[in-house]
């Protein structure tokens, strides 16, 4: 996983790469975060398709639960 800037306007990705668009960049830090956890992980793996070597497909990704955080905090 990594954070893309945003100072391109385009990046060229394969079918083995997904890319995810964050609306709000003030959380992409904490996005990243999570998903390299032990908890995000465990989403990840979930979703993988069943395959001799398992890619993530788009679906179950959308369906990833990240937790809400205060901004306060």
């Amino acid at each position: 996983m990594v954070l893309l800037p945003p100072d391109y306007p385009l990046y060229r990705l394969s079918r083995d790469i997904i890319g995810v668009v964050v609306k709000d960049r003030g959380i992409a830090p904490f996005l990243l975060v999570f998903l390299a956890s032990k908890y995000g992980k465990i989403q990840l793996e979930r979703g993988k398709s069943q395959q001799v070597q398992g890619h993530l497909t788009l679906e179950p990704l959308k369906k990833i639960i990240v937790p809400v955080v205060d901004k306060k905090l």
